[in-house]
Parts: C-alpha cells; structure tokens; sequence
C-alpha cells in the first residue's frame, strides 16, 4: 500500500482534524432569520451511523455517502433491510461542529425514497443533555427530494425523557425513520438545515480554505488560501470586503491583500456562498499567522454600518521533515485547544456511537499517523535520524497526542492543552533519537 496518502484521502483527513476556526464579532443586538445548513454531506464534516433500531436487524441496516445528486453531488444514504412491519432506524449525527441553536423555528432536510412510505423525525439534544423528538412527517416515493420542515414548538416536540421542555440551545443529535412495508428500503437525505434567527452582525459567516489541508508547506513554496463566505439570510443580498493579512512569525506585517464579493439571498435550492482566493510565496521557514478581516453591508444599505467579522489561523513553513511531523502535531492541537467541546465530541462521547463511526474514526487516526510517518520515512532517507520502524513510530506518535488531548478534555483543567505538547514534544523526539532536534527552536505551541 502507498502510505503517502491522496489528496482525497488527506482532503477527508483534515476536513475532521484540522477545522479552521470560525468567528462573529457581535455588535449590536438586532435579530434576523436566517437559515443553517448543518450537513449537505458533500464533505466529511458530518459522521453518520446507526445508533439504536427496533424490529430489524442492526447487521440488515448501514449508512454511507452517494453521489445522488440533489442541491449538490451527493447525499446521505440510510439503508435498512427491514424483514417484519414496523422497523424502526436511528441515525446518529457527529458533526466536525457541535453547532448549538437558540431562538429556533424549524428543523428541516430534503428526503427521496424509491418506493413505499416512510416516517421521518428529527431527534434534538437541549442545554440540560435531554431528548426531544420532533413530530414525525410522512415521506412517499412522489414528488422527487420532497422537503420536510417540522415546527419546533414546545406542543410538537416530545420529550424522550426527562425534562417535559426543550431548553435551549439545542443541537441536533439524530434521524429517526420508520418504515410502513416489509423489504429493502434506502432513504435519501440532503441539507440538514435549521431556521433560527441571529444578531445581524452574524448573518454573513467566514472560514479558510488551502491547497494543503494539514496548512504545512515547503520554503518557496506558494500558499493557495481562499476564504469561503456564506450568506445565510433568505432576503436580504451582502456586498463584502475581504482583507486577509499575512504576519511574518515576530508577527510584523507580511502583504496586506484585499478583495470583495456580492452574495445576493439565499433561497431553498440555492446556498448563497463564494470563496475569495489569494496567494503568496512563502520564502522563510517558521509559523505564520493569517487574519482575514470581513465586513459585510446589506445591499440595499450601503451607506449603513456594516456587519464585521474576524477569522485567523496559522500555517507552517518547514524544510525539516522533522519539523514537518512537529507542526502536524501541533496543527491538530491547536484544532482542538480552542475547541474543548468539539474534542468531547469526538474524542469522548463519539465513543458511544456505532460500530461505522468508530471504524471510521480508526482510520482517521490510522491516516494522520500516517502523514507522521511520511515525515518520519523522509528523515530517515535524508540521514537525519537512523532508521527505524516509522509506522509504528507514527502511531505512538499521535497517540501520544491523542492521549494528551483526552485527558485535558476529561480533567476539565484550566492549563493550557498547547503546554502539554511543550512536556510532550522532547519524549517524542528522544524516541527517534534526535536529540539535535532538542536544541533548536521548537515551532512555538
């Protein structure tokens, strides 16, 4: 087998593990409807698997994601082989956000099945950790991609448990279908969204985008960054400034690059979102910082104050393949430091959840070790350290990350998780013998 992975493969990788950070700047307190897509299962930021089925056999029932086209290339399949009348599936949704909502109308998603008649709900997890359960909506063979919207009031949802009302917010937990026949039955599911409403300066939204997903580049190497935007209200169009500065590792200004874009409203076939490119050579090795500055006004007020918002991540330059594996490491750290209840999720809790999910996260981790051990195969072969078995290496590597990420989250300590790394990072290199590495500047946590 290749262990240098494919850009598909490395793509998938850090779509998980390397979440570029979003961020709103509130300014005011005005509130506007606008709509969230939680899932359109074009990518691997949603992890679904069955959690929990009645009347059919868990083996007869899978997940996985097709190319059935709907308001994009793929889709959501739940499969169930349902072999007596009323099988019953649960689906349980990681997502690579644990998005929570507050002041919330509506739950909604597109469904398609190709025969018979299904029951679809929307199972919901409040601030308190109870269970709702939304009413349950009918879904026929016709019309194609019907879309099913179920309310949010306290009369429609029932609780599974518990509190006998919802507290907000709340973050959808799972899908729940019921079937009306006997026999082999796929459900389709496209754009997970909720309706809620937002201050107004958090309508538009922003995060990062690089040719290298794991965000680590040669020296002279040139960095692809976009900024993907989206316009989240269904009536109003944004005109948006970018402005995305580059700092040196000092943090002394770099290039200053600016660019803009017109998203008109969103609507329900059509997500409103663009992304703006730039570019720029990297020359020197070390850490930098990009900050993207956005302000957005609404079209039809362009003399009024606009809307601002602020997105910064961090890339590395590094001709070490040593230093190369360092800030792999670190760019997973960094994922999760400023997301401790993302690393719950994922880390914690996603240990419950089906026997699909954890063998997809098995690979995951199987992957990034991986990417370790590339860095650590280039080491050898440049004479910098001696050889060694360096998928094995690999693996201790990141589950020496892994295990220090776990219990910061578990112990609820305040210490910062980037000190771990700092008491981690001379155990790693000691264990594959490079002690140089040691005396030399470390890639600041």
């Amino acid at each position: 087998m290749n262990r240098r992975l494919t850009a598909r493969g490395l793509g998938r990788l850090a779509l998980v593990w390397g979440w570029a950070c979003l961020a709103t700047v509130t300014l005011g307190q005005n509130r506007e409807p606008v709509v969230t897509v939680l899932a359109d299962f074009e990518d691997e930021s949603v992890a679904a698997s069955i959690a929990e089925v009645r009347n059919v056999v868990a083996a007869d029932c899978g997940t996985r994601r097709v190319a059935i086209p709907a308001r994009g290339r793929h889709s959501l399949a739940i499969e169930i082989g349902a072999t007596v009348l009323g099988a019953e599936v649960t689906c349980e949704l990681l997502f690579r956000v644990p998005t929570r909502f507050d002041e919330a109308r509506r739950v909604a998603a597109h469904f398609w099945i190709k025969q018979g008649k299904v029951d679809v709900s929307f199972i919901l997890r409040d601030a308190t950790d109870q269970l709702f359960e939304t009413k349950a909506v009918t879904v026929t063979a016709r019309p194609l991609w019907q879309l099913v919207s179920t309310s949010l009031s306290r009369q429609t949802l029932r609780p599974l448990g518990g509190a006998s009302r919802l507290t907000e917010p709340f973050r959808v937990q799972a899908l729940r279908t019921r079937l009306h026949q006997i026999g082999r039955q796929e459900i389709f599911v496209d754009d997970l969204h909720v309706e809620h409403r937002v201050s107004s300066e958090r309508v538009v939204r922003g995060a990062f985008r690089f040719d290298r997903p794991t965000k680590v580049y040669q020296p002279g190497s040139v960095v692809e960054a976009g900024v993907d935007l989206e316009n989240r209200s269904r009536a109003n169009g944004y005109r948006i400034e970018v402005e995305l500065t580059w700092l040196h590792p000092d943090g002394s200004p770099l290039l200053t690059q600016r660019d803009s874009a017109n998203l008109p409203a969103g609507g329900p076939n059509f997500r409103s979102r663009q992304t703006v490119r730039f570019s720029r050579r990297i020359e020197q090795p070390g850490l930098y910082r990009l900050v993207a500055r956005i302000r957005a006004r609404r079209r039809d007020r362009l003399g009024g104050r606009a809307q601002a918002l602020e997105i910064e991540t961090a890339i590395a330059a590094h001709d070490d393949p040593i230093a190369k594996a360092d800030a792999a490491l670190l760019a997973v750290l960094r994922t999760f430091a400023g997301h401790r209840a993302l690393a719950r999720l994922f880390l914690v809790e996603a240990l419950g959840a089906g026997p699909e999910f954890r063998r997809r996260m098995a690979e995951i981790r199987g992957e990034f070790a991986s990417v370790i051990q590339q860095h650590l195969d280039d080491a050898v072969a440049q004479g910098i350290i001696e050889p060694i078995d360096t998928e094995i290496a690999g693996r201790a590597w990141f589950g020496a990350l892994y295990e220090g990420i776990t219990n910061w989250v578990l112990s609820g300590d305040s210490e910062r998780l980037e000190d771990t790394y700092a008491s981690l990072r001379p155990l790693l290199m000691r264990s594959v013998g490079v002690e140089a590495q040691l005396k030399r500047k470390a890639v600041k946590p």
